[in-house]
């Protein structure tokens, strides 16, 4: 008897280990997109989509070098648009997510953007951001980026 309880109980816990090894999301663990730092590291970011946001950030083409620490340079890839540079923080929150945060000096004023960086593969994705003014968000951006 004790023997016909402990086969069924090795039984049932093997078809429990099957099924639960026999599913779909593997490839969700084994893809791990988002780089832990964007540090040294060169994106062109095409903006499609810009709602209600000052013009410094405005549909177009824009090459922005996270350079080593906390700074970026973004230079424009489309004509009649201007440069900025600033600081910014990247924190990586999944594993094919990343939110970046980055500041916009251009004198007189600061401007503070966050966005969120959808890894779709190891080098690009999509991208949707706000301008943070105060305490709440307004405007929107979205669009792709490539790192290159």
């Amino acid at each position: 008897m004790l023997r016909r309880k402990l086969l069924t109980y090795l039984l049932i816990v093997g078809c429990f280990w099957c099924v639960g090894g026999c599913h779909d999301d593997d490839d969700d663990f084994r893809n791990d997109f988002a780089p832990d730092s964007l540090s040294g590291k060169t994106y062109r970011f095409v903006i499609t989509e810009v709602t209600g946001l000052p013009t410094v950030l405005t549909a177009g083409t824009f090459r922005i070098a996270f350079q080593t620490g906390v700074t970026y340079l973004a230079t424009p890839e489309t004509e009649n648009l201007s440069s900025f540079e600033g600081a910014y923080i990247y924190t990586k929150r999944e594993r094919n997510a990343g939110e970046l945060t980055f500041t916009v000096t251009m004198p007189p004023e600061e401007v503070v953007y966050i966005c969120t960086l959808w890894f779709t593969n190891n080098i690009s994705g999509d991208c949707i951001g706000m301008l943070k003014n105060d305490n709440s968000m307004v405007g929107l951006f979205s669009g792709t980026f490539q790192q290159i």
